[in-house]
């Protein structure tokens, strides 16, 4: 009968009548990792959703920061990590289920954001051309909607003729309307279009305002580009569009998630590996 130990990295093998290996590891846990550990069932949906929510609101509220949303995938995967979350299938119940609360959440915080008056759109034109425009009422179920656009930085010079284009949302912009106002010149540079849209039917709109011109050297358009609203839906049948649209950007974040897991598994196995093959040589 004897004992005889051998150090290997962070492993302490141990013979016992030559026979039985036993492999334990000797790394110290803080309390604070102790903690996390033992407290999984708080701790990973805490440290999974807190950091998840201010990446959510970053994406909604910062447009300079739209892609952080893929950040999601790795805060799970710390988030196991930390809780010593282990085993690919454990680490997909658990991150599944937590993708579809953060896509729940996504679209709780979005809905009120989108659905609401978002106030005055102010954007630049292809030609420098500066312009606002807001629509009355946004959101809600209504029979008419108004948009007011108002462009600066014209040419004085410039015959100008406006056109607006209403389009409804679907699986593509459907042209619903489209409307041809007379020509007219801004002396001072500035152009106010105000144009009411009636018997609206339920649905998403975009609309497009456009200016064309022709002078003796040249011709063009000044454009908007597309300006969202309204949106005619009560908010509970908008919030289930908004839910469907973003399950396919979720889908794609759960399938970043898994390749972190098989990632994760690849190292395992090449780690276990080499431990055997050290066993081995022992």
């Amino acid at each position: 009968m004897f004992n005889k130990q051998a150090n290997m990295g962070n492993y302490k093998i141990q013979h016992f009548n030559s026979r039985t290996i036993t492999l334990s590891s000797r790394r110290k846990q803080s309390p604070m990792a102790i903690y996390l550990r033992k407290n999984r069932k708080f701790t990973l949906p805490a440290m999974s959703i807190i950091p998840s929510i201010i990446v959510i609101l970053a994406f909604i509220y910062i447009p300079s920061l739209i892609y952080s949303i893929f950040l999601i995938p790795a805060i799970l995967f710390i988030a196991m990590h930390y809780t010593d979350t282990w085993g690919f299938l454990k680490r997909l119940k658990y991150g599944i289920p937590l993708l579809i609360v953060l896509l729940l959440i996504q679209t709780a915080f979005l809905t009120p954001a989108v659905y609401t008056n978002p106030g005055t759109l102010h954007g630049t034109s292809i030609d420098n051309t500066n312009f606002t425009a807001n629509f009355s009422p946004y959101s809600g179920i209504h029979d008419a909607y108004t948009i007011n656009v108002t462009f600066s930085d014209l040419n004085p010079a410039v015959e100008y003729h406006p056109y607006i284009f209403e389009y409804r949302s679907g699986t593509t912009l459907n042209l619903s309307d489209r409307i041809s106002l007379q020509n007219i010149t801004a002396p001072d540079g500035v152009f106010n279009l105000s144009q009411t849209f009636y018997n609206l039917q339920g649905g998403d709109y975009y609309t497009l305002v456009v200016l064309n011109f022709t002078t003796a050297t040249a011709s063009g358009n000044v454009t908007t580009g597309y300006i969202r609203g309204p949106i005619v839906y009560s908010e509970p049948v908008f919030a289930m569009y908004m839910l469907s649209d973003y399950v396919l950007l979720y889908s794609l974040l759960g399938f970043i998630y898994i390749i972190f897991l098989l990632f994760s598994k690849s190292i395992s196995s090449s780690q276990r590996k080499v431990m055997e093959k050290a066993k081995q040589v022992k």
